[in-house]
C-alpha cells in the first residue's frame, strides 16, 4: 500500500472514531431534553460509527499496518431541545464523511490498490459497503430533518417515540 493511501485510511479511522463521539455527545442531549428514542437513535448511529472504525482498523491490520490512534475533538453542545440542529449536524457529519469516502475511494483507484477498492464498496456480512451505507444513512437522517421541520414539538415527541423502535 502506498504511503498516500495508508494515511488516508489512518485518517479516515479516525474521522469514524470522531463520528461515534459525536454520535455519543448529540444521544446525550437528546437525553438531556427528554427525548429517549431520539437518544436511542443517535446512540445506534454512534455504535454504527464504532463498527466502521473496527472495520477500518481491521483493513489496516490486515494490510500489515499499525493504525495510528489521534486526539478526538472537542464536541460543541447545542441549547435546549434543538432536534433540527442535532440531526442537521448530523446530516452534515454524514455528507463530509461521503465525501471523505469519495476521496479515498478515488485515492485507492488511482494507486492502483483494487482491495482497498473492494474494501470501501464490496458488502461484506451484515455491512453494505462503505459507501453504500452513506446513501443509506444521509437519506435517514433527511427524512427524519423532513419530518421534524413538519412537526411542532407536540409531534417531536411522537416521532421521538417511532424513533425508539
Amino acid at each position: 500500500m502506498n504511503e498516500s493511501l495508508k494515511q488516508a485510511l489512518q485518517e479516515q479511522f479516525n474521522k469514524e472514531r470522531q463520528n461515534e463521539a459525536n454520535y455519543r455527545a448529540k444521544a446525550a442531549q437528546a437525553e438531556a431534553a427528554n427525548y429517549p428514542g431520539v437518544a436511542a437513535w443517535m446512540k445506534r448511529s454512534a455504535d454504527e460509527e464504532h463498527e466502521h472504525a473496527d472495520l477500518i482498523e481491521n483493513y489496516l491490520v490486515a494490510r500489515n499496518e499499525v493504525p495510528v490512534y489521534t486526539n478526538l475533538m472537542m464536541i460543541d453542545l447545542l441549547p435546549g431541545d434543538a432536534l433540527i440542529d442535532l440531526f442537521q449536524g448530523a446530516l452534515e457529519l454524514e455528507q463530509q464523511n461521503t465525501v471523505s469516502l469519495e476521496t479515498l475511494y478515488y485515492l485507492a483507484e488511482q494507486s492502483e490498490d483494487p482491495r482497498t477498492c473492494s474494501f470501501l464498496t464490496v458488502p461484506h456480512d451484515d455491512f453494505p459497503g462503505f459507501l453504500e451505507e452513506q446513501t443509506k444513512s444521509e437519506r435517514e437522517i433527511t427524512d427524519i430533518l423532513l419530518e421534524l421541520r413538519r412537526l411542532d414539538k407536540t409531534g417531536w415527541k411522537l416521532l421521538d417515540m417511532e424513533l425508539l423502535k
